[in-house]
C-alpha cells in the first residue's frame, strides 16, 4: 500500500482520467480488507480519485469503463461495511461513482 501512496503522491492533485482509472484498478486489486488496515493511505488515494473525477473523470468517462466503476462502487461499499467511520464521505463517493458520467 505504501508503494501506491508514493505512486499517486508523485502525480498532480488533479490526475488525468487514465491515472484516475489506474488508481481505481490498483485499489480493487488490493482489496477492501487490506485497504482498511491502511486507512491513512486509503483516504489519501480516495481523496485524489474523488478530486480528479470532479474535474476530469466526469467529462472523460467512457461507457466501456462502466465495469471498472461498478467494481469500484462494490469496493467502496465493502470498505464502508468494514470501516463505517472512514473519515471520508463514503456515501457521497458511492453515489458519485455509481453514476460516473452524470455528475
Amino acid at each position: 500500500m505504501s508503494d501506491l501512496v508514493k505512486k499517486y503522491a508523485a502525480l498532480p492533485t488533479i490526475m488525468d482520467y487514465e491515472d484516475e482509472t489506474a488508481a481505481i484498478k490498483d485499489l480493487i486489486a488490493v482489496g477492501a480488507i487490506t485497504l482498511v488496515k491502511n486507512k491513512e493511505g486509503l483516504i489519501f488515494i480516495l481523496s485524489k480519485i474523488e478530486e480528479s473525477h470532479q474535474h476530469n473523470g466526469v467529462f472523460e468517462y467512457k461507457n466501456t469503463d462502466w465495469m471498472i466503476f461498478r467494481q469500484f462502487v462494490n469496493l467502496l461499499q465493502d470498505i464502508n461495511l468494514l470501516e463505517p467511520e472512514m473519515g471520508i464521505n463514503m456515501d457521497n463517493m458511492i453515489f458519485t461513482f455509481s453514476r460516473p458520467g452524470f455528475d
